[in-house]
């Protein structure tokens, strides 16, 4: 919801997956496509799938949201970095790959397809 803070311990329970993104960067843009697209489908409600943008300002994304046709998707903002910095989410994408205990599984740098994404969270799925 808008101006909530969220926690990681929100998504406790299922598995998450955090990706990391931005608009000015094709690749980083490209995963908020492939999420956003993968947010859609029912048969994907056996994870969370949390975007979070990183350092941009809240105009810019919500046109891009907009231009693109995802208003559905819901964005968390990390205006200041803070977030992206305890994360070192340096380069983006980046996916991070909780279990449903909230621990950290694995973290993936660069831009992941939607079947690599679905193939690497079941694997913490149960």
């Amino acid at each position: 919801t808008k101006g909530k803070l969220i926690k990681l311990s929100d998504f406790k329970g299922k598995p998450t997956v955090i990706i990391f993104w931005n608009t000015w960067n094709i690749l980083a843009a490209d995963a908020f496509n492939i999420a956003g697209s993968m947010i859609k489908k029912q048969e994907y409600n056996f994870f969370n799938l949390v975007l979070i943008n990183s350092q941009e300002n809240k105009k810019n994304i919500i046109r891009f949201i907009n231009d693109n046709f995802y208003s559905h998707v819901p964005v968390l903002l990390d205006e200041n970095g803070a977030v992206s910095d305890l994360y070192r989410a340096r380069h983006l994408p980046t996916a991070y790959f909780i279990d449903k205990n909230g621990v950290l599984s694995d973290v993936e740098i660069g831009l992941l397809e939607e079947k690599e994404i679905v193939d690497k969270i079941a694997e913490f799925a149960n």
